[in-house]
């Protein structure tokens, strides 16, 4: 799950439209990554921590604090005159590293944010889509251990929306008085 911002700011579409397309796409631009940037600091102060190394699926290795080092902030492509950023988490095989040499794959946060079942070794639902969410809901009904959702994307995103949009309407305002400065 990854929570993408559109802003509308009307206020200032009179004023951009008399600045030059390519600073007014900065400006925009600039406003809208320290919005994002606001989100993703929530993002990284309510991810999960564990309190000691484990060894989680696949023999993997994952270090306290991975979930929150993998968070970032991407400004996506999209219709010419929008701007869009999305707040994620690092995961997949082309991942970073940190500067300890550890990856900072986060393979496993849509387990924490949404739950899963609990299972040991060799206990992979087998079959296809269908077959698998039919011996999930068997397995739930049965009394099988759940670890509960931790929808820390959410939560952070809902308690810093109003200092996201905040910040960039801050920003956007700075960079309007600047540019008539300079005219």
């Amino acid at each position: 799950m990854s929570i993408a911002v559109h802003l509308n700011v009307p206020d200032f579409a009179r004023q951009l439209r008399l600045v030059e397309s390519e600073l007014r796409t900065k400006i925009v631009r600039q406003a809208m990554a320290a919005g994002a940037g606001v989100c993703k600091k929530a993002v990284v102060q309510d991810a999960p921590q564990a309190r000691a190394p484990h060894v989680a699926a696949r023999g993997v290795v994952v270090q306290p604090g991975n979930l929150r080092r993998s968070a970032y902030v991407f400004r996506m492509r999209g219709q010419a005159g929008t701007t869009a950023y999305r707040i994620s988490i690092r995961q997949g095989r082309s991942v970073k590293t940190t500067k300890r040499g550890g990856k900072m794959d986060a393979y496993y946060w849509g387990w924490v944010h949404q739950g899963h079942l609990v299972r040991g070794p060799g206990g992979k639902i087998r079959g296809g889509t269908r077959r698998a969410a039919l011996e999930r809901n068997r397995l739930k009904s049965g009394g099988a251990r759940m670890v509960p959702p931790n929808p820390f994307l959410t939560r952070a995103w809902q308690k810093s929306q109003q200092a996201a949009i905040d910040v960039a309407y801050a920003r956007l305002e700075r960079g309007v008085v600047r540019l008539n400065a300079i005219r």
